[in-house]
Order: C-alpha cells, then structure tokens, then sequence
C-alpha cells in the first residue's frame, strides 16, 4: 500500500500548512482553499475573520463592513451605509447622505462656501 501526502499551501500566505497545524476551510470558497487561521483576514482591512461571518466576494474573504461597502456605498458624514438611491457623490469618490452634505458648525451646504471657514482661520 502506498501512502501519498499532498503539501497544503495556505491561500492567504502561500506558504506550507503543516500536517499538524490547524487550517480554516470556507465553504463559500470550496474546499480547494485552507487559510492558516492567522490569515484568514478580510482583503480590504486585515479584520480577523475566524470564528466571525464571512462574505466571500469575486474570489476575496470580505468582513461585513466591507462587503456591504462593495454593494452600497458608505455616506463620509455618517459612515453608515446608503440605501437611499438620493445621495450626492463627489468627483473624487467619496458619498454623502444629502443631508449630510453639510458644514457640521452652521449647517450650509457644501456646495457654497460658507462663513465659518474664515472665522476658524483666525
């Protein structure tokens, strides 16, 4: 009878797993894929995901908070997702609840520059 052993590479580091040491499998990902426990970690914040919801994304482990980021965006003011399909967005990305578009002293839109500018400068 002979014994094969196939060498295990850890889908977070690539490096070896041993024999002995504990791996994580998720299912989502299939069985093809084991993390050391230590690297199963979200792709986008380095959250450790063991023993935690996972969401497995277009072949990336995502924690929550970044997985429901990649399907709605997050308003910069409040940092809670957006579900309203009225929001502002900024050329450079960032998204705003239109409420809070706002200076967070007197209330004046973003789009106008306000008062309280020049008298913080002083």
């Amino acid at each position: 009878m002979r014994v094969f052993y196939v060498e295990l590479h850890c889908s977070g580091c690539g490096q070896l797993a041993a024999m002995n040491s504990p791996v994580v499998y998720a299912d989502r990902a299939g069985y093809t894929r084991l993390w050391h426990p230590n690297c199963f970690v979200c792709c986008k914040c380095g959250e450790a995901l063991v023993g935690l919801i996972y969401f497995w994304k277009e072949g990336a482990l995502l924690c929550g908070r970044h997985y429901c980021q990649s399907i709605r965006p997050r308003c910069l003011g409040c940092d809670e997702l957006i579900f309203s399909e009225m929001f502002l967005q900024e050329p450079n990305g960032h998204f705003w609840h239109k409420e809070h578009f706002c200076c967070w002293l007197c209330g004046q839109s973003l789009r106008v520059q306000c008062g309280c500018d020049k008298r913080q400068s002083k």
